[in-house]
């Protein structure tokens, strides 16, 4: 492993500990804040009913990004696919997935801030990504990056050039180990909502 992949590792391995701080962070937040419209209302059923969506979006999002990027992510520019709608898929993804738990909370603001924050941490953390990446492939890739966005998809940039494209089982797996993740927000948020409904959990306030 050269120098620059080990700086990359840390850099990776610090996103993953602020993400962590960060779910607790939101998590704590929920204790606190409840929903200002109840559960079984319209505006409260759409929200966690759009963030269920959100997340299944981002789970599948996810896996298919890992059939074109396989193990590859550092030893191949990987350009084809949902690479050639954005320079980072997998991270757009997890956005859309932070968007998603946010509103299972039953409120549009906690969607709002879960998506906010996400990309506030992915856009430090790529910076150093896309100097690594640079110093691997020159030229190709700083011609990628001048064409492609960083997060949002641009669907009139799709591009597949190749037949076929090589992934592993351990690969795919481990995607839908890590996405389904955002799926025990589903459960969790409707333990604390009922807290907050029965006076066990007192709100401070509430917001939309």
């Amino acid at each position: 492993m050269t120098l620059d992949e080990r700086g990359l590792g840390r850099v990776q391995n610090c996103r993953r500990q602020v993400v962590i701080a960060a779910i607790f962070a939101f998590a704590a937040a929920f204790l606190v804040i409840a929903p200002r419209e109840p559960g079984g209302t319209t505006l409260h059923n759409m929200a966690e009913f759009g963030g269920f969506m959100a997340i299944i979006g981002a789970i599948m999002a996810r896996l298919w990004c890992t059939l074109y990027i396989g193990d590859r992510k550092s030893a191949q520019l990987v350009t084809d696919g949902p690479y050639s709608l954005c320079r980072n898929p997998l991270y757009t993804a997890s956005i859309l997935g932070a968007v998603g738990v946010g509103l299972q909370t039953g409120m549009y603001s906690f969607g709002l801030i879960g998506g906010v924050l996400c990309w506030a941490i992915f856009a430090v953390v790529v910076r150093r990504e896309e100097a690594f990446l640079e110093s691997r492939f020159g030229e190709t890739y700083r011609f990628y990056r001048s064409r492609t966005p960083r997060f949002l998809p641009r669907p009139n940039l799709w591009r597949e050039t190749a037949a076929t494209y090589e992934f592993t089982s351990v690969s795919l797996w481990r995607t839908l180990r890590d996405g389904s993740v955002f799926l025990l927000a589903l459960p969790l948020t409707e333990v604390v909502e009922e807290l907050h409904e029965l006076g066990y959990l007192p709100a401070i306030f509430s917001l939309y």
